[in-house]
Parts: C-alpha cells; sequence; structure tokens
C-alpha cells in the first residue's frame, strides 16, 4: 500500500456579524471546506453601547436642585431619563440695595443672576447732609416777604427754617387831573412804591356847554339866559359846583353879549358862549299901488336903525332884496302893471360893526294896478258881445246900465278878453264898463275901470 500525500485545505471564509448596541458580533474567520479545520478562528466583537440624545428636559435643574431630561438612542431608539447637576449660583457684581442717607444706613450685596438671591449683605455707613442756601425775598406791598435759610439737598430737611416777612401795605397818594371841554380827566389813587392803582374814577369829558336861548327880541329889559352844561355820559353839571356863570353887563339894547362859562372841581377851563337881542318883528304891513309900482309901509320898530324890503319868490322859496330905508315906507319901481307880488320887511341896527336883524314881518303879498281897458262893442243878433284889451295877470269885471251915470249892475266876469251880453230889445241903448282886477282868491287886490261905453241894438 502506498501512502499518498495529503491534499491542501480548501480554505472557505466565514461570514462576519456586526455587533449591535447591546448584543456582540463576530468578526470575519475560515475553515477548511472539506475536513471542517478552522484555519482563522473568528473573533468575538463586543456590543457598540447606545448612542444616546437629549431629546427632552424634564425637569429643568436651578442654582440648588438638580433636574431631569429624557434621552433616545439615535442607533435603535432605546429610550431612557438621566439625571442633571445643580447650576450653582452665578454671582454679580456689588449691587447696592438701599442706598444711604442723611438719617439713615445703606446695604449692598451680590445678586444670583439667575434666582435673585443676595449674598454677602454689606452695610453702608450714613451720609452728611449737603446744605443748600434758600433764598430770602422782601415783602412788597402786597405780597409777604421771608428770610434767608438752608435744607439739605439730598434729604429735603430744614437746617435753617425761614421766617414770613409781613407785607408792607401801599403807601398811598391820590392824583388828581381835571376833565375840560372834549378831554376827560380823572381822580386816581396810587401807591408811591409799586405804582399800583387802588381807586380810580373817570371824570367824563365836557361835551355841550350851550344857552338856553341865543337870540332875544328888543323889548327894553335885561336878558339872562341859563346855561346848560353837559358831560360826554349825558349828566347835566351842576351850577355853583361845577361851574360859575359871569354875564356881560347891560344885555338890554340890540347887540351881541357874551356869557363866560368857568368850569371849577372836577374841571378846568373856560367856554364863552353869546346871545343876541335883535329888532321887534315889524307890523302894520299896508301898501298902495299904481301901475308901474307898490308904495309899502309898516309901523315903526323901537331900537331899530332901517329896514330892509324883501321879494319872495314862490318859485324857488328864495327872497331878494328890493329896497333899505330909514324910513317907514318903502317905494318900489319899474313894475309891470297887473302883476302880484309878495314883500316882507325886516328891521335892523347896527353896534359894533356888527348888524342885527330882527325876524321877517307877515308876508304882503301886493298887486300893481293893471292897464286901464279900453272896451269894444258889437252886436251879434240881440247878444252884445264886448272886447277889450290885455291888462294884466287880471279878471274882468262886466258892468250894464240904463243911463250913463246911473247903478251899475255886474253881468259877470271872465279870465278872457270878450264877453256876450244877454239879448237885448232892438233899437235898446245900454251903457257898459269894465274894471280890471287883480285878485288873490275872492279877495281884490287893486283893480281899473274902463271908460263907460254905450251901445245901441
Amino acid at each position: 500500500m502506498t501512502a499518498l500525500d495529503r491534499t491542501p485545505h480548501i480554505e472557505v471564509y466565514d461570514i462576519s456579524v456586526a455587533p449591535t448596541c447591546t448584543e456582540p458580533g463576530k468578526a470575519s474567520g475560515s475553515h477548511c471546506a472539506v475536513c471542517g479545520a478552522v484555519l482563522s478562528a473568528a473573533q468575538t466583537l463586543p456590543p457598540t453601547g447606545h448612542s444616546y440624545a437629549v431629546t427632552a428636559v424634564l425637569e429643568p435643574a436651578t442654582c440648588t436642585t438638580r433636574g431631569s431630561e429624557a434621552l433616545t438612542c439615535t442607533v435603535c431608539g432605546a429610550q431612557t431619563t438621566r439625571a442633571t447637576a445643580a447650576l450653582g449660583h452665578a454671582l454679580s457684581g456689588w449691587v447696592v440695595d438701599k442706598a444711604p442717607t442723611c438719617t439713615a444706613k445703606g446695604e449692598q450685596s451680590q445678586h444670583c443672576d439667575r434666582c435673585g438671591k443676595r449674598f454677602n449683605v454689606t452695610e453702608l455707613p450714613r451720609t452728611n447732609h449737603t446744605p443748600v442756601k434758600d433764598s430770602g425775598k422782601k415783602p412788597t406791598c402786597t405780597e409777604p416777604g421771608v428770610t434767608a435759610g438752608k435744607h439739605c439737598k439730598v434729604c429735603g430737611k430744614v437746617l435753617k427754617a425761614q421766617k414770613t416777612i409781613p407785607a408792607t401795605g401801599h403807601t398811598l397818594k391820590t392824583k388828581f387831573v381835571p376833565a375840560g371841554v372834549g378831554k376827560a380827566g380823572a381822580r386816581k389813587t396810587v401807591c408811591t412804591v409799586c405804582r399800583a392803582v387802588t381807586e380810580k374814577k373817570v371824570i367824563p369829558a365836557v361835551q355841550s356847554v350851550a344857552l338856553s336861548k341865543t337870540a332875544y327880541v328888543f323889548d327894553g329889559s335885561a336878558k339872562t339866559p341859563k346855561v346848560a352844561v353837559t358831560d360826554a355820559e349825558g349828566t347835566k353839571l351842576k351850577q355853583g359846583r361845577d361851574f360859575t356863570v359871569t354875564y356881560a353887563r347891560g344885555r338890554k339894547a340890540i347887540g351881541l353879549y357874551a356869557v363866560k362859562v368857568t368850569l371849577c372841581g372836577d374841571y378846568t377851563g373856560s367856554v364863552t358862549r353869546r346871545f343876541k337881542i335883535v329888532p321887534k318883528q315889524p307890523t302894520g304891513l299896508t301898501f298902495s299901488s299904481k301901475q308901474s309900482c307898490i308904495v309899502l309901509g309898516w309901523n315903526e320898530v323901537p331900537g331899530a336903525g332901517g329896514y330892509r324890503v324883501l321879494e319872495y319868490h314862490a318859485d324857488t322859496g328864495k327872497y331878494t332884496a328890493v329896497g333899505t330905508t330909514k324910513k317907514l315906507y318903502c317905494k318900489v319901481k319899474n313894475l309891470l302893471p297887473g302883476e302880484k307880488h309878495t314883500y316882507v320887511v325886516r328891521a335892523f341896527a347896527k353896534k359894533d360893526g356888527r348888524l342885527f336883524w330882527s325876524a321877517p314881518s307877515a308876508q304882503k303879498l301886493t298887486a300893481t294896478r293893471p292897464v286901464k281897458p279900453t272896451v269894444h262893442v258889437g252886436a251879434n243878433g240881440t247878444n252884445g258881445v264886448l272886447s277889450w284889451n290885455d291888462c294884466g295877470d287880471c279878471v274882468y269885471a262886466v258892468y250894464v246900465s240904463n243911463r250913463a251915470n246911473g247903478s251899475y249892475v255886474c253881468l259877470g266876469t271872465t279870465d278872457g278878453r270878450i264877453f256876450v251880453t244877454p239879448a237885448y230889445t232892438s233899437g235898446k241903448t245900454v251903457y257898459f264898463k269894465v274894471r280890471a282886477l287883480v285878485r288873490n282868491g275872492t279877495t281884490d287886490l287893486c283893480g281899473t275901470s274902463s271908460a263907460v261905453t254905450a251901445f245901441t241894438f
């Protein structure tokens, strides 16, 4: 028998097993595929252990107590908990908990920044007062003053008390400014120290100084008009207290007289007012007239030095002078026949180079005599027809008589210059005349009659 040489092993590798968090693993080895001999032993790999991560804080740790937190394995998901250590105090620098004052001690300590607990509490000594001066104030007329003092700037404690000084009161003086015409015055009480006005009374200005009458008619008696003085508020001032009056002498004759008003009391200044005495109004105005003139007459006015005659024009309402005379009559010439004219007379007197006029007399309506009518008579059947010339601003009255020297009867009046008579018997002779009349309403101012004219029918 012949021995054969050994054959070599046929090596086969064993599969490795990875370890887990809790289970061991195995490294790769080998064995013979024929005989199973272990050619390379597989080594055991220990468990890897859990790889924990914090997933939640279950109880926070404080400065003095431990906390806890939840853990989860990031590989297998296994969960567990663990305790966390106390944090311990985190002290800051020194903090003044109570500042010392002038009257009390203070404190300082270290504080934990997390829990706020104080440590190492230390006393701080009391500070001294910081004096500040309190200024004094002098008293015024109305306000009290105070003395100087001191207090602590820090705690406010009064170190030296201030004392009140009473007000001095006003030192009064009365000032007076009198009122005048158009100027107000005042009486006021003023303090000579503070210039305050404690009392003031306004004196209204004098606004009006008037005489009760500024024109009188001469009658030989003395004239003494009353004086009224009124202030700006309409109050009448009192004579003797607020003003005095001085009258010019005489005051009887025609002329101009002064009244001096002197203000007094609360007022100052003077005012002169004047009044006049004028001639009386002329009376008894009469007239006579011709075709081209009118003669006016009137009664004598006592004290008058002359008279002026004025004509009134109704269309304008104005007067024009037609004559001045010292006599008691005046002739107005160069007028037209049959015209109406209205006149007044004013008396005047001259004194100290000034003329003083009376009021106009009552108006006097006058008229110049009309032209004498020249009558023409004709017939219209049995009626007579009379005509005549224009004689002025007239009406015409027609008269008839059976005899030339007999009694005449008025047949009628007309504004025209033709008049038709009643019928007469044929062969009858009658006598006519016409009178031109200037009338005021129903009153004849003047007239002129024609010659008698005979006519046979």
